[in-house]
């Protein structure tokens, strides 16, 4: 099968230092198996190979793919979502146009969630996606909210133990990538080879596992493109494959409380010093809170806006820095 002549639709994610990273909400791992995949799945042959057609749906297959992969493990059931709400589910300063940002998929996906396949059953063009949704939103959204994460976070490139811990701690990962020509040409075995020539675009697909053979660990992709493509629609990547772009993971853990150098203090006359981590959060804060909590303890907090809102506070006598997500 010709799969150059498939749409390619990433439009890469801008830089943007107030992302969340993985290591905020959980320690980088350092002993790993040989081989995993992401519970519940115990053998490539059950991975779940969609098609996403001539669309350029890429990163709303993923989204929709890790959604099944974590409610299945959560739940023991299998239930397909729907990537044509993921597609078409977009607000004012969203880009609106073919293709989809994935930082932006996915802080739609945690503030809406996405709903079953079988509410609504569609794949095509930007426009017809985004008409189905806008036609029955507000029930579609009811649905879809069962579904919702609480945060997605950007994992570290090239950074073998961060990217497998992600997937041990989170189950399906993005993996977003420029194409070569030889991403189109992936035999058989899987194995993907190095990158050579000339940039034809970007695409999302997704990371349902890893292992490691002769020294070399390889992420186990799941593309969406049929079970023609590759292995039975899966390729091996190595791990620092020059094409990735970027790679995120959707979580329902909680931030890490931080632990400053110094506990929070109050020096005379009254100044309330916050350890340097604080002060750095607290930068770019929508506003600030001071008070005293039932101990009769002095305690600040900040609103911080990027990404989703959320909280940062401390109270005096401590190095915890507790960092929490508002609603």
């Amino acid at each position: 099968m010709n799969f150059e002549s498939r749409p390619l639709g990433v439009i890469p994610s801008p830089p943007d230092y107030r992302d969340y990273r993985l290591n905020q909400f959980t320690d980088t791992m350092k002993e790993f198996p040989k081989y995993y995949l992401a519970p519940p799945f115990k053998s490539e042959d059950d991975i779940p190979i969609y098609d996403q057609g001539n669309t350029s749906m890429c990163v709303a297959f993923t989204g929709a793919l890790i959604t099944e992969q974590q409610e299945y493990h959560e739940t023991g059931k299998f239930i397909r979502m729907s990537p044509g709400w993921i597609y078409g589910n977009r607000k004012t300063g969203m880009y609106m146009g073919e293709g989809m940002v994935p930082r932006e998929a996915w802080a739609a996906l945690c503030e809406d969630g996405v709903p079953y396949y079988d509410d609504l059953p569609i794949t095509g063009s930007f426009a017809e996606c985004y008409g189905h949704v806008w036609q029955k939103r507000e029930a579609l959204k009811k649905k879809a909210l069962n579904q919702k994460k609480l945060s997605y976070v950007a994992v570290t490139l090239k950074d073998a133990d961060e990217i497998r811990t992600a997937i041990m701690k989170c189950g399906f990962i993005n993996v977003s990538i420029a194409v070569y020509k030889d991403f189109y040409k992936v035999g058989k075995d899987g194995f993907l080879a190095n990158t050579s020539g000339s940039i034809y675009g970007y695409h999302s697909v997704t990371g349902v596992g890893f292992f490691e053979e002769n020294g070399k660990v390889y992420i186990i992709i799941a593309n969406s493109w049929g079970r023609e493509y590759g292995k039975n629609g899966l390729c091996y990547m190595p791990y620092n494959y020059k094409g990735i772009q970027e790679i995120w993971a959707i979580t329902d853990m909680q931030r890490k409380v931080l632990e400053a150098n110094i506990p929070a203090q109050v020096i005379p006359p009254g100044h309330f010093v916050i350890p340097y981590r604080g002060l750095f959060e607290a930068e770019q804060a929508e506003s600030i809170n001071w008070g005293w909590n039932e101990k009769g303890k002095v305690y600040a907090e900040a609103i911080l806006p990027p990404a989703k809102r959320r909280k940062i506070s401390v109270v005096e006598g401590s190095k915890d820095i507790v960092v929490e997500t508002l609603e």
